[in-house]
């Protein structure tokens, strides 16, 4: 028999509930259930019931845990999720759903393969605990936490698990977190070539951390792999990541040291380069260049109008790479520039050079060079 609430089952009573299915002699789960296991009441209502689910293999339908207090699910295994198992037919065909406000949700150490939607969906959990599970081949998200409610306290903590080829149908993401006060990801191995979206979107969190993962080997700055709605350098919140799915060498990222409205770079020379009409580039740190800072595009003729704001901070010519001949920056567009220092630093170098009349100057110094301050071509 299926595991159904009362009246669809007949099992009527409210209570906690612990259910532990068998192993042989080897660790093998040896307790299948084919129809899926309902526990609770999707009616916005929180009873103070714990529910664990541990060492089962379901195949076919998953589980889902609704209006319970405290929810554990453990160890269990799930393959072929293609049918939901609260309402046949709804596109909610997840392998672990856990459902209904102030539930304190732990999901840990599950194998789950091939689900018609995703792998892990908790909603409206109060707090989250999802760690060292295996989840792989989801039409959607691996891992999604959604509606979160963010009361004081609450927290979401996604760590230690092992996602891969998610999104097998039009869109997904390995993780996709929707609130919570204090969100960490950290020490997930994400693993897929050419993924539908960003391997892991964040959006509605007070506090994010998403330091020390594993993101298909390729720095989670340096294309379509993070996104959030936070109004901070991502390099605050990704701060490290692993060059290895064995996660043996952690790399830390760099600070950011410009940035173009909410967009933020690690060079100076990146946020020039993607300088377009009318943009301000704030500098947010002092920086040291080895050859010189050119403002200018493919043709030295294309002038576009550009704030560049410095912020008190100091752009450092360093190395051997410099002479007499040449300039610490050549400025070839019509520049606004605000507030910076340009320090040749006794390297030989020349000044600021301009190609343009349509330059303005607001308290820039330039010290430190062998010849010319200023120039003009």
């Amino acid at each position: 028999e299926y595991v159904y609430p009362w009246p669809e089952s007949n099992h009527s009573k409210e209570k906690s509930i612990t259910i532990v299915g068998s192993k042989d002699d080897e660790g093998n789960l040896t307790t299948t259930l084919t129809g899926g296991m309902y526990l609770g009441y999707d009616d916005s209502q929180c009873r103070e019931h714990n529910i664990v689910v541990k060492d089962v293999n379901f195949t076919g339908k998953g589980i889902l845990v609704a209006g319970q207090k405290n929810v554990v699910i453990e160890n269990n295994k799930f393959s072929n999720i293609t049918d939901c198992v609260a309402a046949p037919g709804s596109a909610n065909e997840n392998a672990i759903s856990v459902i209904g406000k102030n539930i304190n949700a732990t999901v840990t150490g599950n194998v789950i393969d091939g689900t018609a939607s995703a792998g892990i969906n908790l909603r409206d959990t109060k707090t989250v605990n999802v760690s060292g599970n295996t989840v792989t081949n989801t039409v959607h998200n691996s891992i999604t936490i959604q509606n979160n409610t963010t009361d004081t306290g609450d927290n979401v903590v996604i760590e230690n698990n092992t996602l891969s080829n998610w999104g097998t149908g039009v869109d997904g993401r390995a993780i996709r977190i929707a609130g919570g006060a204090e969100v960490n990801v950290n020490g997930n191995v994400m693993t897929k070539e050419n993924a539908p979206e960003e391997f892991v979107k964040v959006t509605g969190s007070t506090t994010l951390d998403a330091s020390a993962n594993y993101w298909n080997g390729n720095s989670p700055l340096s294309g379509n792999y993070f996104l959030s709605d936070l109004a901070a350098d991502p390099v605050s919140i990704l701060k490290s990541y692993y060059t290895d799915a064995a996660k043996s060498n952690l790399v830390q990222l760099s600070p950011s040291v410009a940035k173009i409205g909410t967009t933020y770079y690690q060079t100076i020379d990146a946020a020039i380069a993607a300088a377009t009409e009318g943009c301000s580039i704030d500098l947010l740190a002092d920086v040291e260049v080895s050859s010189t800072l050119s403002f200018s595009s493919n043709s030295a003729f294309d002038k576009i109008n550009v704030t560049f704001n410095g912020n008190g901070k100091t752009i450092k010519a360093v190395g051997n790479n410099w002479d007499d001949n040449k300039w610490l920056a050549d400025i070839a567009w019509n520049v606004t520039l605000n507030n910076v220092t340009f320090d040749g630093n006794n390297t030989g170098c020349k000044g600021v050079q301009f190609y343009t009349s349509e330059s303005t100057l607001n308290n820039i110094t330039v010290k430190n060079i062998s010849a010319d301050k200023w120039g003009t071509d």
